[in-house]
């Protein structure tokens, strides 16, 4: 009797559905038995797994795949963490997620969560940082990797050889580019130009974005450079660009001494 007096208190409250087509069809105490039993909410998941990653360890921006159980298949439903720091996933299946090493993390166990619930890998994820590099251009060529239509000389430079833009015609532009893995900090550079004042730029853009007063022209002298990035992977660009008409000065531009972080 008391347990027919629960169901009913518990119908009363809304925690349980009852009709009377239902109670018909199987006894009322029969059908509130079986819907107390059974819950109103009910799991859609079950808990992640991390069975491994790869690679072991990266630098900031560097892709990694971690193979598990029980991930979601849309990317947003998937939470992960280098070591408390989250990251961006970019791919993502019931068994393997794809994601990046976050700008901030720093080594420890990585964790993913799906519906609330958290795995945690049994192994360690190592952050490396990326070796400062410094190109000074003294042994006479292009480094690898750097790609356009820039040359190198050991006429008027900084120290030692550079980079010059080729020569171009009017409405034309010379430009050197490269893309580098770099830690949070600046890029460092020196530069001149010789050119038509106010109309005939060396410009400098990172991730084709051009930097804040870095446009500059005109006959002047090596001036130092330093630009800030965060940690990750970064393209870097040097252009010298004319207008339509008129070439004065050495109608160019150099850069020397690059360092990136």
């Amino acid at each position: 009797m008391k347990l027919i007096q629960l169901l009913f208190f518990l119908l009363t409250l809304g925690c349980i559905n009852y009709s009377r087509d239902n109670a018909t069809d199987i006894g009322t105490q029969e059908y509130l038995l079986t819907q107390l039993l059974v819950p109103t909410t009910s799991v859609t998941g079950r808990s992640p797994t991390i069975t491994s990653f790869s690679p072991s360890s990266g630098s900031v921006g560097t892709t990694v795949i971690i193979t598990g159980t029980n991930f979601s298949t849309s990317t947003s439903s998937n939470t992960v963490k280098f070591n408390s720091t989250t990251a961006t996933v970019t791919g993502s299946t019931a068994t393997s997620i794809t994601t990046t090493v976050p700008s901030g993390a720093t080594s420890g166990t990585i964790t993913v969560t799906v519906g609330g619930l958290t795995a945690t890998s049994s192994s360690r994820f190592t952050v490396s940082t990326v070796a400062s590099v410094s190109n000074n251009f003294d042994d006479g060529v292009v480094p690898s990797g750097w790609s356009g239509t820039w040359t190198n000389t050991s006429v008027s430079c900084f120290s030692g050889n550079c980079l010059k833009s080729a020569t171009i015609g009017n409405s034309a532009s010379s430009s050197i580019t490269v893309t580098k893995t770099t830690n949070a900090g600046s890029i460092t550079f020196y530069r001149n130009v010789s050119s038509e004042s106010g109309h005939d730029y060396c410009i400098f853009y990172v991730d084709s974005v051009e930097t804040n007063s870095n446009r500059v022209s005109g006959s002047g002298s090596w001036t130092f450079n330093s630009y800030t990035v965060t940690a990750g992977s970064h393209t870097f660009l040097w252009t010298y660009s004319k207008d339509i008409s008129i070439a004065s000065g050495s109608d160019a531009c150099w850069i020397d001494s690059v360092t990136f972080p």
